[in-house]
């Protein structure tokens, strides 16, 4: 489970330059080593579309006018974190992979070097928003006097967004040295994070390798199903739009052999959240994670349309 609490984890940051997700989405499309299809050169103008048909949600219309593309991007991009999330326990379920030590934390960790695999723009965009995040939803639990749940199946949110930081320092310091400094890591964590980094893509490659998809291999169906939104039936046309469910299940049937077809599902759930349910052999995506999102993206932001790129505050 993603688990996103509507009541205790807030999610929002400023956006990277739009182009960031529309790259990332073509990416996320396209297998490896692959020419960009000639559709992708519409996904600029289905992204614009998109922010105007939010920009109608009576929700946001008032401080998020139609047109605004940082708000698309940022709740695009953290819904497809979310998504590479739960594809980590399908891999791992369904794969039969090892895990040693916390799963979530495994999830977070597949999410993670995909992005970073995908290139500049899943790293910059999806991943520096993630992190910030969960810094914000720490803050906000903070601010709601919500209690740390030492507990809980996932990490504390600090150390998710700390997680994801220093994987992406790990893959290159120089690259990513000014993010690490922004968030406050310490150089010798710095230094350190290319053992975390090498630790982690070794053992994610080794474990998938045989599970790639060969050439003669048919590609595995992984159905798409977008549930009327109801009461989030903008957020239903956005990322219907966006094609975003099609993006992840066109990356995964090309790359992996499942051993029997699954399915991805967007929902109205009553709570913001995502999720893989092996029983059922589906991934839901809640409306409402979006929708949670994109309020947190107005509220704890700055209100410049759009923000510039990569500022959140720094937390003490």
């Amino acid at each position: 489970m993603y688990c996103f609490q509507s009541d205790g984890i807030d999610r929002r940051v400023a956006s990277p330059s739009w182009h960031s997700l529309s790259l990332l989405l073509v990416a996320c499309a396209t297998p490896a080593g692959a020419q960009s299809s000639p559709a992708a050169s519409s996904l600029e103008t289905r992204i614009t579309e998109a922010a105007q048909t939010l920009g109608q949600d009576r929700r946001f219309a008032e401080i998020a006018p139609p047109g605004n593309l940082g708000l698309v991007e940022f709740v695009g991009g953290n819904v497809l974190f979310a998504l590479a999330h739960e594809m980590g326990h399908v891999a791992m379920t369904e794969l039969g992979l090892t895990v040693l030590g916390r799963e979530e934390d495994a999830a977070d960790g597949f999410a993670t070097l995909l992005g970073l695999k995908m290139g500049n723009a899943f790293a910059l965009g999806v991943l520096e928003n993630t992190a910030a995040g969960w810094f914000l939803s720490d803050q906000r639990n903070r601010s709601n006097g919500i209690h740390l749940a030492f507990f809980d199946q996932h990490g504390l949110d600090q150390q998710r967004a700390y997680n994801i930081v220093c994987l992406m320092v790990g893959s290159d310091i120089e690259k990513f040295r000014s993010l690490a400094n922004r968030v406050g890591m310490p150089e010798a964590r710095q230094q350190s994070c290319a053992g975390d980094y090498s630790n982690a893509s070794w053992s994610w490659n080794k474990a998938l390798e045989p599970h790639r998809r060969g050439p003669e291999t048919p590609q595995t169906k992984i159905n798409i199903i977008y549930e009327p939104g109801g009461p989030n039936a903008e957020l239903e046309a956005v990322f219907r739009h966006l094609r975003m469910l099609e993006s992840v299940a066109d990356y995964a049937s090309s790359q992996f052999a499942w051993r029997a077809e699954l399915s991805l599902e967007m929902q109205t759930c009553g709570s913001p959240d995502a999720g893989w349910y092996p029983e059922i052999r589906k991934v839901i995506v809640c409306y409402e994670l979006a929708a949670d999102f994109a309020q947190l993206y107005l509220e704890y932001g700055d209100k410049q349309r759009p923000p510039p790129p990569f500022a959140w505050k720094r937390l003490n």
